[in-house]
């Protein structure tokens, strides 16, 4: 198949959209297709250190932005200048990407159903199949002002507008099914590089336990802090491992400041992939909590695979495809309810059970391999794509 890939903007530098991106792409490699990631934007900040050309190709998977930049201009009128510039390019690129080709699909990632419509008019005249993406349930993150909104309507329209879906959890695969019957779905859960991940030395484990994820989900982090307020280990250490604007990242940091224990808490961001890969391996646990609330029912958070694949044990709650996946004591501890105490507890008893917590730690590596290993879905999900 020739497949190319739109509507996430960065490739191939970015956290969870971008890596599902990358682990799809690799899969389809695997299987023998080729893969051509699209841009129409950059988004790479001036005070970002990585450089990248604007078109190249990365393990296998060809990508270019089409805004001939893979930068983030700071000047208004530049940067929008470059949009123009980028979305004309990006209509070129389809064109030559798909057009004349036998088998050819695009996948969609994109949050926008006005963006979602476009590539399906275009690429129905150039006989492409349209596969969408589906990693959020989109209307639980539109404000309450949003409600009735156009652009809210992406869950409930989406499948008009393509050929198959992918969905990331059980949560989304039931609505899309609810909505229309006949709806083709090939479920996509989190996945990661685990030959990568084996390949990165995390050196000795030490008194930390660890949390990666985006400053967006304050609340998250709020509660992070809360219950390692409650853990009565004096010599373990909470380190934050988050990404999102200024403005969001100060908000945690008064958090800490103001948690009493500011002194045992470290914030960090930015890291080098391989980096981050060894923080989780030599960390003594990892945390990742989800809230009873429907988006993050809906989510299955990038972080799993690679904390399944880091061999180190994970906290989390009861929450969505969590509770598809795994149990606790077997292959994660889980607190039933999203409470500080409760999650506090689970650390503690992960914290006094070393040899248990590893013997979890590698049963959710066995799982995750089975799973979330994007070689353990190259060919099921190129034979669905063939067939549609």
């Amino acid at each position: 198949m020739n497949v190319i890939y739109l509507g996430c903007n960065g490739f191939p530098v970015g956290y969870a959209q971008v890596q599902k991106q990358k682990m799809i792409s690799k899969a389809l490699i695997e299987a023998g297709s080729a893969v051509t990631v699209v841009s129409y934007k950059g988004v790479l900040k001036n005070t970002d250190k990585i450089k990248i050309p604007y078109k190249g190709e990365v393990e296998g998977i060809k990508y270019i932005f089409t805004s001939l930049s893979a930068s983030r201009p700071e000047n208004f009128m530049v940067r929008n200048f470059m949009k123009v510039l980028g979305t004309v390019f990006e209509f070129f690129t389809i064109i030559l990407k798909t057009a004349g080709r036998r088998k050819s699909v695009a996948i969609i990632t994109t949050n926008s159903l006005r963006r979602l419509i476009y590539y399906r008019c275009l690429l129905k005249i150039l006989n492409c199949k349209v596969v969408f993406s589906y990693e959020e349930f989109w209307q639980s993150t539109f404000g309450t002002g949003d409600a009735g909104s156009f652009k809210n309507k992406l869950d409930q329209l989406a499948g008009k507008y393509c050929d198959a879906i992918l969905p990331i959890s059980d949560f989304l695969a039931a609505y899309q099914k609810n909505i229309n019957k006949s709806v083709k779905l090939f479920k996509l859960p989190t996945l990661a590089d685990f030959d990568l991940i084996d390949a990165i030395d995390g050196g000795e484990r030490v008194d930390r336990i660890l949390f990666c994820g985006a400053s967006a989900y304050i609340e998250t982090i709020e509660f992070i802090i809360d219950a390692f307020r409650l853990v009565e280990h004096n010599d373990i250490k909470l380190m934050l491992i988050i990404h999102g604007d200024a403005a969001q990242n100060e908000k945690i940091s008064g958090l800490v400041r103001r948690s009493g224990k500011g002194d045992k808490i470290q914030i960090q961001s930015g890291l080098p992939y391989e980096q981050l890969i060894r923080l989780y391996k030599s960390s003594r646990l990892l945390l990742i909590p989800l809230r009873p609330v429907q988006r993050d029912e809906a989510r299955f958070p990038h972080k799993i695979s690679e904390y399944t694949a880091s061999k180190t044990p994970f906290v989390t709650t009861a929450v969505g495809e969590v509770n598809t996946y795994f149990a606790d004591g077997e292959n994660a501890y889980i607190a039933k309810d999203f409470n500080a105490q409760a999650y506090a507890g689970k650390i503690m008893f992960a914290l006094d059970n070393p040899q248990l917590s590893q013997r979890i730690a590698n049963n959710a590596y066995n799982l995750g391999r089975a799973n979330f290993d994007y070689k353990s879905i190259s060919k099921s999900l190129d034979s669905f794509l063939n067939l549609i």
